[in-house]
C-alpha cells in the first residue's frame, strides 16, 4: 500500500511540474540562447522573442525589457536590425498608452525605415495608422484601406484581421460608430479563418472594446465572455487579467457594483500573478470609482492617488486625465472647490492631449455640477452648454440635460428647465439603462454559476483520475479491499441514516425558508410601493421616485438573495433593516421615525444572525400597531450581547397589541409572523443546543400601549 501511494505522489509531480516549470524553463532557455548568440541576427530575434515572452508571463519583466532593448539598438550598427527593435519599443510604448515616447520612437527610429521581412513591414504599417489616428491626421482613412490590401497580399488571415482592427481603430476614434463596428466584425471573420487562435482572442477583445466604447453594453459584454472563454481555454494569465478588467468595467457602467467589485477583484489575481502594476493602476481607478459611488472618500482618494503616481511614471494622459478627473469628483464632494476645478484643469490638459472627447465631455460635465453646486450659475451654464454645443452621443449627456435643467430652474428660466427635464427623461427612456444593466448582470452572475461549475467538474474529473490510479496500485492488496468495503458499507449506512435525518431537518427549514420569504413578499408592501414610486412621477419627483426605486429594488434582492440562508453577517441585516424602514417611511410620508442602537462591538466581531428575523414585526409595529396613523410615531430596534446571546429588542409606541385585534386579518397576520419566528428559533435551538426564545408584551403596560419584541438566540461569529 505504501509503495503504491508513493507510485502515485511520483505520477502527480511528474505530470505537474513541466506545467509549473515552462515558463521559468523557456525564459532560462532564451537567455542562455541570447548570451551563446554568435550573430547579431539571432541575437536580436531571442531578444524580441524574450520581450514578447514576458508580455503574457512577468509584466514587471516585459517593462523592465524595454529598456534593455533600447540599450541594445543603441549597441548595434544594421539599421533593419535596429529598426526590428524599434518596433518592438514602439508597440510597447502604444500599449502602454504611453503617447509622447511613441511618436518619438515612431518618427525618429521606425517612420523612414525599410523592412525587408512581411512580418515586420506589416508592423510598421500599423504603427503608423496609430501614428496617424494619434495626430488626428485624414490620412489614417487612405492609409488603412491600402494597408488592408497590403495584407490580402500576403493572404494570411491573421495579417489581414489585424488590418482591419486598425481600421477599426480609426474609426472608433472619429466616432463614427457604424463603420467601426463593421470593420472590427471583418477583423473577428478573418481570425476566425486564421492559424491562431490568439489571433481569434484578440480580435473579440477588440470586438467587445469597440461595443463598449458606444456604449451597446450587451453586445460589448456578449464579445467579453467569449474572449474570456478563449482565454480559459488557451489557460492565457493576462487575457484573463484583461478580461476580468474590461467585464467589471461594464458592469460599472450600467451600475452593477457587486460584480464589479467581484471582476475585480478576480482581474487583480491575475495581474499580481503577473506582476503587472499598470493592469493594477488601471484597477484601482475602478476601485477608487467604487469608493467614490459609495461615498467613503478617504478610500477614494487614497486609492486614486496611487493609481495616479503609477500613471505619471508611464506618460499615460488618458488615465492621468481619469485619475485627476475622479480627484476632481472627490474634492467637489468634499465642497474644497479649489482643489476640485485645479485637477478638472489637469484632467482637461491631459485629455486634450489624449484626444479623448467623451472623457472631456465628461470633465466639462463636472464641472459644470461644481459650479452649480457651488452657486455660480454663470459658469455652470459655461461648461454645461459646452457638452451640447460638441455634440456629444454619449449616456452621459442624460446627466448633463438634468444639470441643465436643475440650472435653468433656479435662473428662473422656466421654459428652458422643461425642455432640458424633457431631454433628459427621453435620453433615459431610449438608452433603458437598467433593463440593459439587468441584462448584464445576468450574464454575469451565469458566468460565475459557470465558472463554479466547471471548478467543481473539474475537481470531480481529478479525483476520478486518481481513484483510477490508486484502484490499479491496489489490486495486490484486494482482501484489505474488500474488508474496506464492508467497513465503509457500515460508515455508508450510518452515513445515510445520518443524511435522512439532515434531509428532514433541511426540508423543515426549506419550509421555513419559503414561509419567511412569502411573508417578507407582502403583496400590499409591494403594491404599495409600486403606487408610490408612480405617485413621484406623477407628480414629476424624479429624483424622489429615483431614491424610491433605488431603496425598493436594493431591499427586494437583499431579500431574494438572503432569505434562504441560515445566518447572515450582522452588517448585513442592519442594511436590510434600514432599507426597509428607508422605504416605508417614504411610503408613509415620513409619518413616523425609527432607531437603530446596535453594539458596534458585534459588528466589528462580524456577529450573525437568522436573515430578516425582526422584519415580520417591524412590519406589523407599521401597519398593526398603526404608526404611520399617530404623531410621532417611533420604533426602537436594540441588538446586543447578554449572557453569551444575541439580543433583539423590537419596540414601538403604537396602538398596542389589544389595539390592534381589531380584525381577523391582522390576527391571522400577527400569528403567522409569531409562529414562523418561533418555529425558526426552535429549529436554532435544536441545532445548536441553546434556549433561545421569543417575548411579546406591552411596551406600556400600565395603559396597555405599544408592543416590545424580545427576541434571543445563540451569539455566533462569521470566523467561528
Amino acid at each position: 500500500m505504501y509503495k503504491g501511494i508513493q507510485i502515485l505522489v511520483f505520477l502527480f509531480f511528474a505530470l505537474h511540474l513541466p506545467v509549473y516549470n515552462f515558463a521559468q524553463n523557456k525564459e532560462e532557455i532564451l537567455l542562455r540562447e541570447i548570451s551563446s548568440s554568435k550573430t547579431q541576427n539571432s541575437k536580436i530575434n531571442k531578444l524580441i522573442e524574450l520581450h514578447n515572452f514576458y508580455s503574457t508571463t512577468n509584466r514587471q519583466k516585459w517593462f523592465e525589457s524595454i529598456d534593455l532593448l533600447k540599450k541594445e539598438a543603441l549597441k548595434i550598427g544594421s539599421e533593419e536590425l535596429k529598426g526590428r527593435l524599434f518596433l518592438s519599443m514602439g508597440s510597447a510604448y502604444l500599449e502602454l498608452g504611453n503617447i509622447p515616447d511613441f511618436k518619438k520612437c515612431y518618427e525618429l527610429n521606425i517612420a523612414n525605415k525599410k523592412f525587408l521581412r512581411f512580418e515586420d513591414n506589416h508592423l510598421q504599417r500599423q504603427l503608423a495608422i496609430h501614428y496617424l489616428v494619434t495626430k488626428k491626421d485624414a490620412l489614417a482613412s487612405i492609409f488603412s484601406l491600402k494597408h488592408i490590401a497590403f495584407s490580402k497580399k500576403n493572404k494570411q488571415n491573421r495579417f489581414i484581421s489585424e488590418a482591419y482592427i486598425s481600421r477599426s481603430l480609426f474609426f472608433m476614434q472619429t466616432q463614427a460608430k457604424d463603420s467601426a463596428i463593421y470593420y472590427a466584425n471583418l477583423a473577428t471573420d478573418f481570425a476566425k479563418r486564421s492559424d491562431t487562435k490568439i489571433c481569434l482572442a484578440l480580435s473579440l477583445h477588440h470586438q467587445a472594446k469597440v461595443q463598449f466604447f458606444f456604449r451597446n453594453y450587451l453586445e460589448a459584454i456578449n464579445e467579453e465572455f467569449k474572449f474570456l472563454y478563449l482565454a480559459e481555454e488557451l489557460d492565457h494569465t493576462y487575457f484573463k487579467s484583461l478580461a476580468y478588467r474590461s467585464i467589471a468595467e461594464i458592469s460599472f457602467d450600467v451600475g452593477n457594483f457587486d460584480e464589479t467589485t467581484i471582476y475585480l477583484k478576480k482581474a487583480n489575481t491575475f495581474s499580481t500573478r503577473l506582476s503587472d502594476f499598470y493592469e493594477q493602476a488601471k484597477l484601482k481607478i475602478y476601485f477608487a470609482k467604487l469608493f467614490l459611488a459609495r461615498e467613503n472618500l478617504t478610500k477614494a482618494n487614497n486609492t486614486i492617488s496611487e493609481a495616479l503616481a503609477t500613471f505619471k511614471t508611464f506618460n499615460n494622459y488618458r488615465n492621468l486625465g481619469t485619475c485627476t478627473n475622479v480627484l476632481g469628483q472627490i474634492a467637489t464632494q468634499e465642497s474644497d472647490y479649489e482643489t476640485a476645478i485645479h485637477y478638472f484643469n489637469s484632467a482637461i490638459s491631459y485629455f486634450g492631449i489624449s484626444g479623448e472627447k467623451q472623457e472631456l465631455d465628461l470633465v466639462f460635465n463636472n464641472l459644470g455640477k461644481l459650479y452649480l453646486q457651488k452657486g455660480d450659475l454663470i459658469q455652470a451654464e459655461f461648461y454645461l452648454l459646452k457638452v451640447v454645443s460638441q455634440g456629444s452621443k454619449s449616456v452621459e449627456l442624460s446627466q448633463n440635460y438634468k444639470l441643465l435643467s436643475e440650472l435653468y430652474f433656479k435662473k428662473n428660466q422656466l421654459q428652458l428647465a422643461y425642455n432640458y427635464q424633457n431631454l433628459y427623461l427621453s435620453i433615459l427612456e431610449y438608452n433603458a439603462l437598467s433593463t440593459v444593466g439587468s441584462k448584464v448582470l445576468q450574464l454575469t452572475e451565469s458566468n460565475l454559476r459557470e465558472e463554479r461549475e466547471r471548478l467543481i467538474s473539474y475537481q470531480k474529473e481529478s479525483i476520478q483520475a486518481k481513484e483510477m490510479i490508486t484502484i490499479q496500485l491496489t489490486r495486490q492488496i484486494f482482501i484489505t479491499v474488500i474488508f474496506a468495503v464492508l467497513l465503509l458499507f457500515l460508515l455508508f449506512f450510518l452515513i445515510f441514516r445520518s443524511r435522512q435525518n439532515k434531509l428532514k431537518q433541511s426540508q423543515k427549514e426549506a419550509e421555513l425558508s419559503q414561509s419567511l420569504l412569502r411573508s417578507q413578499m407582502n403583496p400590499h408592501f409591494i403594491f404599495n410601493a409600486m403606487s408610490g414610486i408612480q405617485s413621484y412621477i406623477y407628480s414629476h419627483e424624479p429624483e424622489k421616485s429615483s431614491q424610491f426605486l433605488v431603496n425598493f429594488s436594493r431591499l427586494i434582492r437583499l431579500i431574494l438573495e438572503n432569505s434562504s440562508k441560515e445566518f447572515i453577517p450582522l452588517e448585513l441585516e442592519l442594511e436590510i433593516i434600514e432599507k426597509y424602514l428607508t422605504t416605508q417611511k417614504m411610503r408613509f410620508e415620513d409619518r413616523f421615525d425609527f432607531k437603530l442602537n446596535i453594539d458596534e462591538l458585534l459588528i466589528e466581531k462580524q456577529a450573525l444572525i437568522p436573515p430578516m428575523i425582526t422584519q415580520p414585526f417591524i412590519e406589523n409595529a407599521i401597519e398593526h400597531g398603526q404608526l404611520h396613523t399617530l404623531i410621532d410615531g417611533c420604533i426602537n430596534i436594540s441588538i446586543t450581547e447578554e449572557n453569551k446571546m444575541l439580543q433583539i429588542i423590537i419596540s414601538d409606541n403604537g396602538v398596542g397589541r389589544k389595539g390592534s385585534k381589531n380584525t381577523q386579518k391582522i390576527k391571522s397576520h400577527n400569528s403567522m409572523a409569531i409562529d414562523i419566528t418561533r418555529e425558526r428559533i426552535r429549529i436554532i435551538n435544536q441545532k445548536y443546543k441553546t434556549k433561545g426564545n421569543l417575548k411579546i408584551r406591552d411596551y406600556d403596560e400600565l395603559n396597555e400601549i405599544g408592543t416590545e419584541v424580545i427576541i434571543k438566540i445563540p451569539l455566533k461569529f462569521e470566523n467561528n
